[in-house]
């Protein structure tokens, strides 16, 4: 089979690989859909939650920093003329959006763009919030 064929054959088919984090270690069995390193005996299972945790952290964290800068902004506003103060809150509310999408709220992405471009997954969201509502 040449590369093109299995290429052609493979299609959309959906291929996991992971390694070992330790560059040292070079090979993994794998059972099912879990992989275990020869070495250590570390599985992908269990790298997938402390990406996953460390994805978290990391949301949370740029999501404090747009929160300060919103509030800055908010800081600014105070004591400034009428239309410098009005641009400077309109800025902040947009932080703030921003950071409610850097922490992962559907809702705040579905409230700055048009219906029309929302995903299956957001327009999903917003359907499931109307109706709690």
């Amino acid at each position: 089979m040449t590369d093109d064929e299995l290429m052609a054959t493979l299609g959309n088919a959906r291929i996991q690989f992971w390694t070992c984090p330790n560059p040292a270690h070079r090979t993994v069995t794998w059972h099912g859909d879990v992989a275990t390193c020869d070495q250590c005996g570390l599985t992908s299972t269990m790298t997938r939650r402390k990406y996953a945790v460390v994805r978290e952290v990391e949301q949370k964290r740029i999501g404090k920093l747009l929160r300060r800068v919103a509030a800055g902004r908010r800081e600014y506003a105070d004591g400034a003329p009428d239309d410098m103060r009005q641009a400077l809150l309109h800025e902040a509310d947009l932080f703030e959006a921003a950071a409610r999408i850097a922490e992962g709220d559907v809702l705040a992405v579905c409230g700055l763009i048009p219906t029309w471009q929302w995903t299956d997954a957001e327009q999903a969201t917003a359907g499931n919030k109307e109706a709690e509502t």
